[in-house]
């Protein structure tokens, strides 16, 4: 039992929740369904638990914990969420007098509120995790080493999601990664397209930043060059291949300021021969990624920006040829997303100070949209 115990709160078995917890939401359903969202608090709590013993071995780690901001924000917020889960429970009444249907105020008005409990929890479900990721690696993860063997790990996993995805999408475009069978569009574990593609270009980011790294480090080599610009390639088709047209544009962005930044540093820091050799490289890359995608994802991205600009007719023709879903037609010919948006602004008005708890649109949109 005393050996269980101490490689429970070893520094090993740290590490291991900590990756586990870090990975665990990008290949889950993006943390994002509600039936998988449990074992990741467990795994929090767990973690935490670990990193407090770890902390409290350590008095000059501990004394940098209580003087981190960092951790009282997080805390604050957490707090919040905790005030705004508990005082939840916001009925629906007929306001006699307007004659119309409204959300009654909750037992405590002058505290943070939800309408509904289960949706203030998925919220807590949702940040208490992302706490506890942020106080490790402030005050757990440490060395240097640590902190490089973290990052290559997110680049690694992010550049095999997204691989096995992209060969999902060529294979079955109409299938959710082992999971759920879906109707719809789909690519990778992520249940939302924007959240998908904002994933894979902070992992694009990350990843050009480590092969910067690699290949002007002292100790480059060129294994490790060669391998984070494959991990680079892949998390960029997946952001390509998300759905998402602001991911798919940022991370063209990124990419091109990654390899101006590539070129400029070579031609500072290397020999003539090498700058030409590695200048090479670089717009060898950038053709290699403009190939794959507009071999692979050709229709898919015409299908995407060219729906930004067709006419009322043309879309009409685009739901009738089957190129698109009648339910986007539909918001786009009636403004639903416009409307969308000023209702929430309406609900931010009427609850400025804490706002209307998580998902509050969803329950609060009908009785703005009587107005």
């Amino acid at each position: 039992m005393l050996t269980f115990c101490s490689f429970l709160f070893s520094r090993r078995s740290t590490l291991a929740l900590f990756y586990l917890l870090l990975l665990y939401p990008a290949w889950i359903r993006g943390g994002t369904r509600i039936a998988v969202q449990f074992p990741m608090v467990c795994i929090a709590a767990l973690l935490l638990l670990q990193v407090i013993v770890y902390l409290f071995r350590k008095p000059e780690l501990r004394r940098a914990l209580f003087r981190d901001p960092v951790v009282y924000l997080g805390a604050l917020f957490l707090s919040f969420l905790l005030v705004q889960w508990w005082n939840a429970g916001r009925e629906l009444i007929l306001d006699w007098e307007g004659m119309k249907w409204v959300y009654g105020a909750p037992s405590h008005a002058w505290l943070p509120s939800a309408i509904k409990r289960a949706d203030a929890a998925e919220m807590l479900r949702w940040f208490f995790p992302a706490f506890v990721l942020i106080a490790t690696m402030r005050h757990a993860v440490r060395t240097s080493r640590e902190v490089k063997l973290t990052l290559n790990i997110m680049c690694t996993s992010a550049s095999i999601l997204a691989s096995l995805c992209a060969g999902q999408w060529l294979l079955a475009r109409i299938w959710a990664i082992g999971l759920v069978p879906s109707e719809s569009y789909c690519f990778t574990s992520f249940g939302y397209a924007n959240h998908a593609g904002i994933y894979f270009v902070f992992m694009l980011c990350l990843s050009l930043g480590l092969l910067v790294d690699s290949a002007f480090s002292k100790r480059a080599r060129s294994r490790d060059v060669i391998l984070r610009s494959i991990a680079s390639l892949a998390v960029f088709i997946g952001a390509t291949l998300s759905a998402s047209r602001a991911a798919l544009i940022l991370a063209c962005m990124v990419l091109v300021g990654a390899a101006l930044y590539f070129v400029w540093l070579s031609w500072h820091r290397c020999s003539k021969v090498a700058f030409v050799n590695r200048a090479s490289s670089a717009v060898a890359m950038l053709l290699l990624v403009l190939f794959v995608v507009h071999g692979a994802g050709r229709d898919h991205l015409q299908e995407e920006f060219g729906s930004l600009f067709d006419s009322e007719s043309a879309r009409v023709e685009r739901v009738a040829a089957g190129s698109v879903s009648k339910a986007f037609i539909e918001d786009s010919m009636l403004g639903v997303r416009v409307l969308l948006r000023e209702v929430a602004v309406d609900i931010w008005r009427d609850h400025i100070w804490f706002g209307a708890g998580g998902w509050s649109q969803c329950h609060m949109a009908g009785t703005y949209l009587d107005e």
